[in-house]
């Protein structure tokens, strides 16, 4: 449970509740670009954070928590 979670007691033995999954999303916009949308990078039960493009432009690196752990990840 988190602080966000909902419960209420249903009887004696019985507990229903509700949490909020906390998400945070990878996107990529292109500047200068017309019209352009928002590309979603990376996304679902996890918090991806502090991108950061290699010089060369190929790979971007980030935080998650996808393992369970905060690691240090590599996309391209």
């Amino acid at each position: 449970l988190n602080p966000t979670t909902q419960f209420s007691l249903v009887d004696d033995s019985s507990l229903v509740f509700d949490t909020f999954q906390y998400m945070q999303s990878l996107y990529e916009y292109e500047l200068g670009q017309a019209g352009a949308q928002p590309r979603r990078l990376m996304g679902g039960v996890s918090i991806d954070r502090q991108p950061c493009y290699h010089p060369d432009g190929d790979l971007l690196v980030f935080t998650t928590n996808v393992s369970g752990n905060v690691d240090l990840y590599g996309y391209r």
